[in-house]
């Protein structure tokens, strides 16, 4: 049962066991290919194990299948905009998938607005990203959000100084 592996999964991600967890993802995925959580959590379980490009491909269909999941579309800009592999980078389809989970969040969250500042530094454009991250500083204090708003305000100096932001 597709349901039942996914539960199990979820289960088992609790308890670090990724590789695991991927096993029933992927078994539940194949059971039941029009359930989109089930492909947005093996993408989660990618990421988390440093597969970024199968969670790359993973985000792009949760979100060919529903094109307003905002956790898709922000975790995908990340990656795109943010990873150390030069060849999955594109700071222009970042920067229009960030947009759009903050349009579709309503600009009310501050870590989808760091995504957007993220993208925007990768495309090449600084100043927008200085002034993204700044909101996404703002909008993080105001929600009481301490490390949303210290990281922000540290990625705005790296942005001042004309650089992207890249995971490790």
């Amino acid at each position: 049962d597709a349901n039942l592996r996914h539960a199990h999964a979820r289960c088992l991600l609790a308890l670090g066991k990724l590789e695991l967890a991927r096993s029933e993802l992927e078994e539940a995925h194949r059971l039941k290919p029009q359930q989109p959580q089930f492909m947005f959590d093996l993408a989660e379980v990618l990421s988390a194990q440093g597969q970024v490009r199968q969670a790359v491909e993973a985000y792009t269909e949760t979100i060919q299948s529903v094109s307003n999941h905002v956790p898709a579309l922000n975790n995908l800009a990340w990656l795109l905009a943010t990873s150390p592999d030069d060849s999955i980078r594109d700071g222009g389809r970042a920067a229009a998938l960030a947009e759009k989970a903050c349009e579709l969040s309503e600009w009310k969250q501050a870590v989808i607005m760091g995504t957007l500042a993220a993208a925007y530094a990768e495309a090449g454009r600084f100043p927008e990203a200085v002034t993204m991250a700044g909101r996404a500083r703002d909008k993080a204090h105001e929600d009481k959000q301490d490390e949303v708003a210290k990281r922000n305000e540290d990625l705005i100096k790296l942005y001042q100084s004309g650089k992207p932001f890249r995971e490790k």
